[in-house]
């Protein structure tokens, strides 16, 4: 087990202030929900705060690679793991958010239409599921255990995680766009 998590060991002060501002991030986007956006609504602010600071964590671990290409000497590809990972943790609390909230502990209520335009959640769940293959490997351990090829190649699959979270997030709530 320790083998598994050696790195983030090794670096825990970047960890450790890595999820503090994480969590800062989620807070100052959970009082914008509650205070201005949803009324004062703690289930919609914290089903919209873990979704948002999700997808923006995500995005952002996409958007680095693109940064690094246009400006080589500053170094943000450290930091993509970090985005992605954290990320994804606001997503399993948006996930369990709206399973409490909404679906009252019973998630497979959300699935009796299996439509995915007329039941947007189905792209939601496709993308979730993407995206926690890729948390699950996101480990210096399981890119040896892969080959970076090939870990490389399983997390390219996050592109296409992402425009289905897209794709949910708009069906559901287009009028936040």
């Amino acid at each position: 087990m320790v083998k598994l998590f050696e790195g983030a060991i090794k670096n825990w002060k970047y960890v450790l202030t890595a999820v503090i501002a994480g969590v800062v991030f989620w807070f100052l986007q959970f009082c914008y929900q509650y205070f201005f956006v949803s009324a004062g609504h703690l289930d919609l602010s914290l089903i919209r705060s873990f979704a948002f600071s999700g997808a923006t964590l995500i995005a952002l671990a996409l958007l680095v690679g693109p940064v690094f290409k246009l400006w080589p000497n500053i170094n943000f590809v450290v930091h993509r793991r970090t985005f992605g990972v954290i990320g994804f943790a606001f997503i399993i609390l948006h996930f369990g958010t709206v399973n409490t909230f909404v679906f009252g502990g019973n998630p497979w209520v959300a699935y009796t239409i299996l439509d995915p335009f007329q039941n947007p959640l189905i792209f939601g769940a496709i993308g979730y599921f993407i995206f926690l293959v890729l948390f699950i490997t996101s480990t210096d351990w399981a890119t040896q255990k892969l080959s970076f090829k090939n870990w490389k190649t399983l997390h390219r699959l996050v592109y296409f995680g992402f425009i289905l979270s897209v794709v949910h997030f708009s069906l559901i709530n287009p009028a936040a766009l």
